[in-house]
C-alpha cells in the first residue's frame, strides 16, 4: 500500500500554467496505469486538450467550475 502526504509531495508548473502535485503515479508507487494529482489552476484559466492512450482520467472540482470535452462532444 502507498501512502502520501500532499503537504509532502512537491509541485510542478506544466507549459500551460498548471501546478501538479503526483500524489500516486508509476514514477513513486507501485500503480502502473492509472495516478492520482492534485492540479491547480487559476481562475478562468484551462489546460492543454490532452488525451491519455493507456489510462481513464477522473476530475473531482473541489472549487469554482470547470469545462470537458469528451472525444467530439
Amino acid at each position: 500500500m502507498d501512502v502520501q502526504n500532499i503537504a509532502q509531495v512537491p509541485s510542478f508548473v506544466t507549459k500551460d500554467g498548471s501546478e501538479i502535485r503526483e500524489l500516486l503515479a508509476y514514477r513513486n508507487s507501485c500503480i502502473r496505469r492509472q495516478s492520482l494529482a492534485e492540479a491547480r489552476l487559476p481562475a478562468g484559466a484551462s489546460t492543454t486538450p490532452h488525451h491519455h492512450a493507456a489510462a481513464e482520467e477522473i476530475y473531482y472540482i473541489l472549487e469554482g467550475s470547470g469545462c470537458m470535452r469528451i472525444a467530439d462532444e
